[in-house]
This record gives C-alpha cells, sequence and structure tokens, in this order.
C-alpha cells in the first residue's frame, strides 16, 4: 500500500474530518488513507462509496459505519464521536435522482 498525504489538521480547521472521494480509488489505497486516520486518531468521511468496497472496509475497521442509498462510509461510527447534535441541517432534493 502507498503512503498517501492525509490532511491531519483539516478537522481542526473547519471542524469537520477529511472527506475522501471513493468511487474512483480501489480497496488497497482506501484501506491505506483510512489506516493513517486511524493510527492519528481522526475520523474520516468516504463519500461515492460502492458497497462492495464497504463490506471490505467494514471487515477491516469494525466500529466504521456506512448507508448504501447514500454511498457515506464512516471510518468511526458518527455516533461514536463527540459531535454535538444542537444543529440543524436542511437537506434539499430535486427528485428520485438526489436520494443518494
Amino acid at each position: 500500500m502507498s503512503n498517501h498525504n492525509i490532511d491531519k489538521n483539516r478537522e481542526k480547521r473547519t471542524g469537520f474530518p477529511e472527506v475522501i472521494y471513493g468511487e474512483s480509488k480501489n480497496i488497497d489505497d482506501l484501506l491505506s488513507i483510512l489506516e493513517q486516520y486511524k493510527n492519528n486518531d481522526k475520523n474520516a468521511l468516504i463519500t461515492r462509496l460502492q458497497a462492495q468496497k464497504a463490506n471490505e472496509l467494514k471487515r477491516v475497521f469494525k466500529d466504521s459505519f456506512f448507508d448504501e442509498v447514500s454511498g457515506i462510509f464512516f471510518l468511526r461510527n458518527i455516533q461514536s464521536t463527540n459531535i454535538s447534535n444542537n444543529h440543524e441541517v436542511a437537506i434539499l432534493s430535486g427528485g428520485t435522482s438526489d436520494i443518494a
């Protein structure tokens, strides 16, 4: 597995963990990236992740979270993080093609 340059301070700067586009990455690269975040005690969010890749990642990262409809994968289950739940977010959709 190759060594990727991860942004270890993104959450500190932005208030949100790293966001990784997963659709075009192979499983070895995703495993390497997530392992680096895990080793640095950081969470990471993968977008547009296919279920097959998510299932492989979940075997390695037991505390992870995957939502098949949206293709969202969190390295650490979002419920186990210290995120305040007193904020509201609006999610707007133009139709069924926007469900994900």
